[in-house]
């Protein structure tokens, strides 16, 4: 029985990673639906023929990700789960009351990551996963086995062939969304509205783009931004959600 799933994440690269405190686990997806969400504290509209004016700050992002997730045979079904089992204990809140939602990092492809890393990979460690992952919290994980599909047998144990996750994920900090600025001296800052598409800032082909600009020394202003805030990153201590996990 051919594995039609490896072949297509071998193909397009296209497995999602998730990581935290140096372990990661990556899934063969296929995508039922994805959205993001973005929100400010108020928007005013003097009427419905007026543009919509920002007078508000920066509220949150949020990710909406509904995955299949598919075995070929029992021994994927068992490596599935297990890989699910330890999602789940990622996510897990943290901290002496067990209220922390601890920070995950997210990469898929180009629909899920820091902004500045749309490039698919076909695997990664954790430390290349926090450089291009999307930082950000999981509010929500749902397992739904797929029942019409059956289940595998072994040792007296089932295991779904195949499951849906839903996953929502949230973004408090404006930079990590995407739409918060970063400064890379006093007199120029970059607005950080990163689109995620594999093309840049522009969902359209290169025949629409405009020209890239440079500042000093040659950087463009991604590159600009992606030093400053792999510079940020570094001078950042590592805090209580690094912990270790069995």
């Amino acid at each position: 029985m051919s594995d039609y799933s490896k072949d297509y994440t071998s193909a397009k690269k296209g497995k999602i990673f998730i990581g935290r405190a140096n372990r990661i686990i990556d899934f063969k997806p296929f995508v039922n639906s994805y959205s993001r969400d973005i929100k400010f504290s108020k928007d005013v509209r003097d009427s419905v023929y007026t543009a919509i004016t920002r007078t508000g700050e920066f509220e949150e992002a949020s990710y909406k990700l509904k995955i299949s997730v598919v075995a070929v045979d029992a021994v994927e079904a068992i490596s599935n789960h297990s890989k699910f089992q330890k999602l789940l204990r990622m996510v897990a809140p943290i901290g002496d009351e067990g209220t922390v939602a601890p920070f995950i990092f997210v990469k898929f492809a180009n629909l899920l990551h820091n902004g500045f890393f749309p490039k698919a990979y076909e695997s990664m460690g954790f430390a290349k996963l926090k450089d291009v992952g999307l930082k950000c919290n999981m509010e929500k994980l749902n397992y739904n086995p797929d029942l019409s599909m059956g289940f595998f047998e072994h040792n007296g144990m089932i295991f779904a062939k195949a499951f849906d996750l839903d996953l929502d994920l949230t973004i408090l900090n404006a930079m990590d969304a995407g739409v918060g600025i970063v400064e890379v001296d006093k007199n120029r800052v970059i607005h950080g509205n990163r689109s995620g598409f594999i093309y840049g800032r522009s969902p359209m082909g290169a025949n629409t783009e405009t020209p890239t600009p440079t500042l000093e020394g040659g950087q463009t202003p991604e590159e600009a931004a992606e030093k400053a805030a792999e510079e940020a990153a570094k001078a950042a201590e590592e805090d209580a959600l690094n912990d270790e996990f069995d």
